[in-house]
């Protein structure tokens, strides 16, 4: 069973085909140097096209992604093999140390709570962007990191609510710092597939954002592959429309595999965030020409990228620990870091 969408080929502006994979000569090539017309219309938005597959003249679905330069004009396409299947993560059966119960009434309690990690810009030391990360305060002095029980809140089907909380009380805190007098800044919130999945995603934002008052280009959600589901395309709508409404979009543990290349290809991200090790020049060549901004997490004792491609920002703890709402804005208005 295929795990993802295929990305085929690309072709640019003048219908030429830049490049084609292994899988891609299957469908494309009856022999070495003879293509599969493909001709659609383009008019801005994913177009669906059909192509018959030369063995057995049964129509396969396909999709193009368009690609576009820094400046913002077309610059071609990518086509894919669109698969509709079940959604790619299975329901989590792992037996947890929670039961639903308990981290219900840990929601009800108040018990989860928000740090707040920063960019560091390349530039300059100055940085205004800043990652919202959950946390649980679980008994009198255990404080637990969300990858502990995000997995349980998921499976439990909880996330969905945790995941408002976290949004409404950003943009609640981002507007209380502007209202303080601290000049505005971007917070990044992490979107659990769930959320993405969810109808009401674009509503709630929207909500949320115009009862804090908060314009929202103020936000930031940031996805990884899990959160792809069998129907690209279906993603990749609904985050056209928070684009739409001003939301700003990364691709968080962005690497060199088939999922992150589609996520680059087709949803309309503004950056990518790449852990160190995972730092590759060819996905960084095609980020930088798609106009995406480029941050490294950082860990341990990695002080720099080895490569032509530096990124625009770097995240750690060496650089900076998660801290609660008031250090991080008394952090942000010292010399070293004030815009």
């Amino acid at each position: 069973m295929k795990d993802s969408n295929d990305i085929l080929m690309t072709v640019d502006r003048q219908g030429r085909i830049r490049s084609i994979g292994e899988l891609g000569s299957a469908y494309f090539m009856r022999q070495v140097g003879d293509y599969f017309p493909v001709i659609c219309r383009y008019d801005g938005q994913v177009q669906t096209l059909s192509l018959n597959d030369y063995q057995n003249d049964q129509p396969r679905e396909f999709w193009l992604a368009p690609m576009r330069h820094p400046c913002g004009d077309w610059d071609g396409f990518a086509v894919i093999e669109r698969h509709e299947q079940a959604p790619l993560h299975e329901p989590v059966t792992a037996a947890w140390p929670w039961r639903r119960e308990e981290l219900l009434a840990a929601m009800r309690r108040g018990e989860f709570f928000l740090l707040y990690q920063p960019e560091k810009r390349q530039e300059s030391p100055r940085g205004r962007t800043a990652e919202a990360l959950l946390r649980w305060r679980h008994g009198e002095a255990q404080v637990l990191d969300a990858a502990a029980f995000m997995p349980a809140i998921e499976a439990y089907g909880l996330d969905i609510e945790l995941g408002w909380w976290v949004l409404d009380e950003v943009c609640q805190q981002n507007r209380r710092w502007q209202m303080r007098g601290l000049r505005p800044m971007s917070i990044s919130v992490n979107l659990s597939p769930a959320q993405l999945a969810h109808p009401d995603l674009l509503l709630r934002t929207r909500e949320i954002l115009d009862f804090h008052g908060l314009p929202a280009h103020y936000l930031q959600f940031e996805l990884n592959a899990r959160c792809m589901h069998s129907d690209g395309y279906a993603d990749a709508k609904v985050l056209h429309h928070l684009k739409n409404i001003g939301v700003r979009l990364m691709l968080d543990d962005c690497e060199n595999t088939r999922r992150s290349w589609h996520q680059l290809l087709v949803w309309p991200i503004d950056a990518i965030k790449v852990r160190a090790e995972d730092w590759d020049d060819t996905l960084m060549a095609v980020a930088r020409g798609l106009g995406k901004a480029l941050i490294v997490k950082l860990h341990g004792d990695q002080a720099r990228i080895d490569s032509v491609y530096q990124p625009d920002a770097q995240q750690g703890n060496e650089i900076c620990k998660p801290l609660p709402a008031e250090q991080i804005a008394q952090l942000l208005d010292q010399s070293g870091w004030a815009a």
